[in-house]
C-alpha cells in the first residue's frame, strides 16, 4: 500500500500535469511487488534458464559498447543455449559483469521495491537490473501504462548523481527511499493541518 500511495501523490504533487493514476486498471490487473536489483539467491530454475540467457543475449546485442566483455558473453551464451551445460559458471560471469555485487539487508528493504504491473514483472523473472531497466523503458515507449515512481526509479530519478545506470546500488535505493519517505511525511504533515483547520 505504500508504494501504490506513493505513486498516487506524487502524481498529484505535480500540479502541471494532467496525469492520474489509473485506477480502473489497478483494481482490473494484477499488481506486484518488485525487487528493482534482483536478489542473488533467486537462481534461475531450469525452466527459466533459456529465456534468462536470451534475454541476457538480447540486451547485450543492444548495449555492446557499454560493457568490455559483452562480445566474449554473446559467445559464450550461444555455446551454452546449445550445449545445455556449465549454467552456473556463466550465470556468475554474467552477474559480475552486469550486477553490483554490493548485498545486504537493503537489497531486502523498501528502497530495492518498486510497484509493477504482473505480467511485466512475471515476463523478466530474475533478469538483472540493465535488462529490466530495458524492458520498462520499451514498456513506457510502447504506451504500456508504468507506475510514475517505478518508471523514476530505473531511471535513477531519485539518485543524487547517477554515474553508471547499469547497477543499482544501496546508495540508490537510499536515495529513493529518502524520496517514499518525504513524500508520506509531507502528505501527514498536510492532513494533520487540515484536522486541525
Amino acid at each position: 500500500k505504500v508504494l501504490l500511495l506513493f505513486n498516487i501523490l506524487t502524481l498529484l504533487s505535480t500540479k502541471e500535469s494532467y496525469a492520474r493514476f489509473p485506477f480502473d486498471r489497478y483494481k482490473k490487473e494484477k499488481w506486484d511487488i518488485e525487487h528493482i536489483n534482483s536478489q542473488a539467491d533467486n537462481f534461475p530454475s531450469p525452466n527459466d534458464r533459456e529465456d534468462w540467457l536470451k534475454d541476457v543475449q538480447e540486451y547485450l546485442d543492444k548495449n555492446l559498447s557499454l560493457h568490455v566483455n559483452a562480445e566474449f558473453l554473446i559467445k559464450e551464451i550461444a555455446n551454452l543455449l546449445q550445449d545445455k551445460v556449465n549454467f552456473v559458471l556463466l550465470y556468475q560471469k554474467i552477474r559480475g559483469c552486469l550486477e553490483d555485487s554490493e548485498d545486504g539487508d537493503w537489497v531486502h528493504g523498501l528502497g530495492n521495491l518498486t510497484l509493477l504491473d504482473a505480467s511485466t514483472n512475471r515476463s523478466y523473472k530474475n533478469s538483472l537490473f540493465p535488462i529490466k531497466r530495458a524492458r520498462i523503458i520499451e514498456n513506457d515507449k510502447t504506451g504500456l501504462f508504468v507506475p510514475i515512481c517505478t518508471k523514476n526509479a530505473f531511471l535513477k530519478f531519485y539518485s543524487k548523481s547517477p554515474k553508471d545506470l547499469t547497477f543499482w546500488k544501496q546508495v540508490d535505493a537510499d536515495a529513493y527511499l529518502a524520496a517514499i519517505s518525504h513524500t508520506l511525511i509531507s502528505f501527514n504533515s498536510t492532513l494533520e493541518e487540515a484536522n486541525h483547520d
